[in-house]
């Protein structure tokens, strides 16, 4: 039986992580994330990924290269939504779910938190 749920839970991971969503705006995502404006450098290929587990992100704190494709794994068993101001909105992500945004904004820092729960806050730190 748990097998089943394992895999069960990988498969919905898989599925989240290869739907695109949306059109306009900044970033490309996944669970509602959006497009990428032109004129915009392209991606690195870089990846990275950000945990939701125990109401935190881990880690809180991520320095990416410009171009870099992040994904966030809610691994929590409650739902989460992430939002960073100008920069994107995801959709509720339950548990198992992501949402993936290719930084291609200027060099920077920018914070993030989950809309339901406040105190979940986090920083993208992105280099040239």
């Amino acid at each position: 039986m748990k097998q089943i749920i394992l895999l069960l839970a990988l498969g919905l991971l898989l599925l989240g992580c290869t739907q695109q969503g949306g059109t306009g705006g900044y970033g490309t995502g996944t669970q509602g994330g959006t497009g990428t404006p032109s004129g915009t450098p392209s991606g690195t290929g870089a990846t990275s990924t950000v945990h939701i587990s125990g109401y935190a992100f881990q880690p809180a704190d991520l320095t990416v290269k410009q171009g870099t494709t992040v994904t966030w794994v809610n691994d929590d068993s409650v739902p989460h939504h992430l939002k960073m101001n100008g920069v994107f909105e995801s959709s509720t992500l339950s548990n198992g779910q992501s949402y993936t945004h290719t930084f291609t904004e200027a060099p920077g820092s920018y914070p993030y938190s989950c809309t339901i729960h406040p105190s979940m806050q986090g920083t993208v730190t992105v280099t040239g």
